[in-house]
C-alpha cells in the first residue's frame, strides 16, 4: 500500500456491527424527515436475502462482522445501527495516557428509533470480548436525556469523522475533524459539541475556543435540488483515508463549501475529492465507507446501486494504492428503508 497505513492502522476499521432485519419494514415517523424512503409492501424473504449476502460478502473479504438480533417488532429501522451508537478508542489524559474504548450512545428523533438502543448490553457484550481487556470501556450515554430536549444527533449518519486530518493552525499536528450537516432535524450543531467533548471522543475540544485554536467542527448546510434539507450527512458526504466524496452542489453556501473543502484538504494524505451530482446522491453515492481486513487490504464498500451510478474515473479514484470496491446488492432495504450500505454498518476501533 502506498498511503502510509500499517496493516493495523486504527484510523480504518475491520470489525463492524450489523442487525439482522427481521422486523424491517416502511418507517412513516422516520420518512417524515427521510426522503429517500418509500413506502412499499416488505417482502420479508427478500430483505433477509440482501442482509445474509451481504454479512458473507463482507466476511468473504476478511472484515470481522458482529450481527446483533432486531431489538423488536417496533424497530423497524434497526437495519441501520451507525445512527445509535459510536465506538472511539482515545487516550485518558493524552497520548501517554491509559487507552479507553468509548461507546457513545445518540440521541435519535424518532420514538421507534430510540428503542433501538435496547441492544446496548449485547453490544457492550460483544465490544468486551474483541477487546480482551486491552482497554476500559466507558459508555457515554447521551440519548434519552438529550431526547427528553427534544434534540437529536444521529450517530455517524450526521457525524462525518475524518481521522486523517491535520490542523492547519498548529504546524500540521493531527486533528480529527467532525463533518456535519446543521440545517436537518436530526443534528443539533450545539449538542453535537456538547456530546463529543462530554463523551470524550475529541478531548482537543474546550468549552471556550482559544485564540489561534482551530475548531475541529465544519458545520454546513446541506439540500437536495428542490431546496429540501439533506437528513443524514452520510447521504452527500464520505471521508477514506485519501479520499472524499462530496455532492457540492447541495451545499447551500458558497463561503461554507469553501471552507468545506479547505477542510478536507488538511490532511495526512494525499486526498481527492470525488464530486458526487444530486442524481448520484439519489443512487447512494454518498453512502460508501472505508474498511479493512485484518491483513491491512483496504477496501471502499458500497451498494450496488451506488456503483452502477459512480464513472468510471470516480471508480478509479477508490481504487487508487489497491483498494478493491466491495459491492453489495440490497435495493429492497436502500428503497423502503432510505439508507444503504454504510447506514447498515457500524464500525469498531
Amino acid at each position: 500500500m502506498d498511503k502510509g497505513l500499517s496493516p493495523g492502522d486504527p484510523r480504518v476499521a475491520s470489525s463492524i456491527v450489523m442487525v439482522s432485519p427481521e422486523h424491517f419494514c416502511f418507517n412513516p415517523e422516520a420518512a417524515e424527515s427521510n426522503a429517500f424512503a418509500n413506502r412499499e409492501e416488505t417482502n420479508k424473504n427478500l430483505v433477509l436475502g440482501e442482509f445474509k449476502k451481504m454479512v458473507e460478502v463482507l466476511k468473504g473479504v476478511g472484515i470481522e462482522v458482529f450481527v446483533l438480533p432486531s431489538p423488536g417488532c417496533d424497530a423497524p429501522d434497526a437495519v441501520f445501527p451507525n445512527n445509535w451508537f459510536s465506538t472511539h478508542r482515545t487516550k485518558k489524559g493524552g497520548q501517554e495516557g491509559e487507552e479507553v474504548l468509548r461507546l457513545v450512545l445518540y440521541p435519535m428523533l424518532n420514538p421507534n428509533r430510540s428503542i433501538e438502543r435496547r441492544n446496548t448490553e449485547k453490544l457492550k457484550e460483544i465490544l468486551l470480548s474483541k477487546d480482551l481487556g486491552r482497554s476500559k470501556l466507558e459508555v457515554a450515554d447521551c440519548g434519552g436525556k438529550f431526547e427528553e430536549k427534544s434534540v437529536a444527533v444521529e450517530g455517524t449518519g450526521v457525524l462525518i469523522f475524518d481521522r486523517f486530518g491535520v490542523s492547519s493552525s498548529q504546524s500540521q499536528t493531527p486533528l480529527c475533524r467532525c463533518f456535519c450537516v446543521e440545517n436537518g432535524p436530526r443534528a443539533d450543531p450545539e449538542t453535537v459539541r456538547r456530546i463529543l467533548r462530554e463523551s470524550g471522543v475529541m478531548p482537543n475540544i474546550t468549552s471556550e475556543k482559544k485564540e489561534g485554536e482551530e475548531d475541529p467542527f465544519v458545520f454546513f448546510s446541506a439540500a437536495d435540488e428542490k431546496g429540501v434539507a439533506i437528513y443524514h450527512t452520510n447521504v452527500m458526504m464520505a471521508i477514506g483515508s485519501d479520499f472524499a466524496v462530496v455532492c457540492e452542489e447541495s451545499v447551500t453556501n458558497p463561503h461554507q463549501l469553501q471552507n468545506l473543502r479547505k477542510k478536507l484538504f488538511s490532511c495526512s494524505t494525499s486526498r481527492e475529492i470525488v464530486n458526487i451530482s444530486h442524481s448520484q446522491v439519489k443512487q447512494m453515492c454518498g453512502n460508501v465507507l472505508e474498511l479493512r481486513n485484518t491483513e491491512g487490504q483496504l477496501f471502499v464498500l458500497m451498494s450496488g446501486t451506488a456503483f452502477r451510478a459512480f464513472t468510471q474515473e470516480q471508480k478509479e479514484v477508490f481504487q487508487r494504492g489497491g483498494r478493491e470496491i466491495v459491492t453489495v446488492n440490497i435495493p429492497t432495504i436502500e428503497r423502503i428503508g432510505g439508507g444503504s450500505a454504510r447506514c447498515m454498518v457500524a464500525e469498531i476501533f
